[in-house]
């Protein structure tokens, strides 16, 4: 690990952008609270063996600032007026350097350790800031950290990659008419198409809550929820390469694999044979389409009716279900809550439950040579399950939320379960149920 003096904090001053102000999206103004109370900093960490001289790196930041309005953005609300993005025409973006030489091989661990105790102030800070492992000047490791409000419809592999690529070969990289600008997606929700797109997706959600309604007898008992909700977690045990040699055996994505995985578990624990998962869509490029502009997505539906069937069919299921419902997921995320208290007025007592559901690990092009990816939770969650004894917060109201995020020890990913529905002892047997059937699954092979 570095000492204290090898480790160099600067700002690296950004001028002579274009600065405007808008409103937030409706991505944004379903993640802005949340985001705050329990932000998510993704990072890379990124091996540079052609060791490109730091300067050249300094450089490629500064371009890529400049072309990313997000990049620049500071999330301003004043007196009761609602958020506004504000974006910065002069920027200061943080980095921290650590001397290769001196770090006894614990250089990406110092870069990890100092990113991810910086606080990020969405209305006073940029949400952005890098760290570089550097030998003479030159940069044999570099690290990324962005804010996840400021990644919706992006994607924080594309951050990555665009970097990466300005240094390898500056000027290079996307010309303006291919690069994602919020205050863009902000006028196309006020087009036509926008509206559209939003009265459609409403009208989705409504049969999604109308086939649950039709499912009443399969509910169970209304949730009882205790005030405090406990988080626990554990490591799935299997690295990534494993989790989607599991998925493509069975035909569906990781992501889906997982949620199967999830629900199947969830069915079990609460005795519930129907339930509707509230999904986060994390707006992931198809590597093939890495530089296409697609619109923003928020929250969407998944209505389980069937979770008690074998892993490959709920997978199944699931995967028939996503291809649904992320179609479905442009709108305003407070139409979504009127659409629950028509249809379901019952659920926020806990009949139907609702499940929330985040995966938020990072994806990569493996030609970029990135690690999977961490969180600025590092908490290195062992094989068997671990839950807090402080309660996380409090809440009158059932509470069941499922996280899927990176683990660096394994390479693969960590299931974070928040709940007031059950137990200590209830958490640990569902987050090891949900090990298990992953593990069982990949030894079955």
């Amino acid at each position: 690990m570095a000492s204290p003096e090898n480790i160099r904090e600067m700002n690296l001053s950004v001028t002579g952008c274009s600065a405007r102000s808008g409103r937030l999206t409706w991505a944004h103004q379903d993640i802005i609270d949340y985001a705050r109370r329990d932000p998510y900093v993704p990072s890379a960490v990124v091996d540079t063996p052609e060791r490109p001289r730091l300067d050249d790196c300094l450089a490629a930041i500064r371009t890529v600032v400049r072309r990313h309005e997000s990049l620049r953005t500071l999330f301003v609300r004043e007196g009761d007026s609602p958020v506004r993005q504000e974006i910065q025409g002069k920027v200061d973006i943080p980095v921290i350097l650590v001397d290769h030489t001196s770090s006894s091989g614990g250089g990406r661990d110092s870069l990890l350790s100092a990113l991810s105790r910086k606080v990020m102030d969405s209305s006073t800070e940029i949400l952005f800031c890098l760290g570089f492992l550097v030998d003479n000047d030159n940069v044999a490791c570099v690290v990324v950290s962005a804010h996840h409000l400021i990644l919706d419809g992006w994607g924080f592999q594309n951050l990555v990659t665009e970097l990466l690529g300005e240094i390898r070969s500056p000027g290079e990289g996307p010309s303006p008419q291919e690069v994602f600008q919020q205050l863009d997606q902000v006028e196309w929700e006020s087009s036509g198409a926008g509206e559209r797109g939003k009265e459609a997706a409403i009208a989705h959600h409504r049969e999604d809550a109308l086939l649950l309604a039709s499912r009443r007898s399969s509910w169970g008992k209304p949730a009882s929820p205790k005030e405090s909700v406990h988080s626990g977690g554990i490591s799935l045990g299997l690295s990534s390469v494993q989790l989607e040699d599991v998925a493509k055996r069975l035909s569906v994505g990781t992501p889906s694999l997982l949620l199967a995985a999830c629900a199947r578990t969830i069915s079990a624990s609460l005795d519930l044979g129907a339930f509707l998962v509230r999904v986060h869509c994390a707006n992931r490029f198809n590597q093939k389409r890495m530089r296409s502009v697609t619109r923003l997505k928020t929250t969407t539906t998944m209505p389980f009716t069937e979770p008690g069937g074998t892993l490959r069919q709920v997978a199944a299921e699931t995967q028939e279900l996503s291809l649904v419902a992320h179609h479905y997921a442009q709108f305003p995320p407070e139409k979504y809550v009127r659409v629950l208290d028509d249809v379901l007025p019952d659920w926020r007592v806990g009949a139907p439950l609702i499940v929330d559901f985040n995966d938020r690990r990072v994806i990569f092009d493996p030609a970029v040579n990135t690690s999977p990816g961490v969180g600025v939770d590092l908490t290195p969650f062992p094989d068997h399950p671990v839950v807090t004894s402080e309660p996380v917060r409090r809440t009158s109201e059932p509470f069941l939320g499922l996280k899927i995020d990176p683990c660096l020890r394994t390479g693969g990913a960590a299931v974070k379960l928040e709940t007031n529905l059950l137990s200590r002892q209830k958490m640990e047997d569902y987050l090891s149920g949900i090990r298990d059937q992953l593990d069982q699954e990949f030894r079955s092979r």
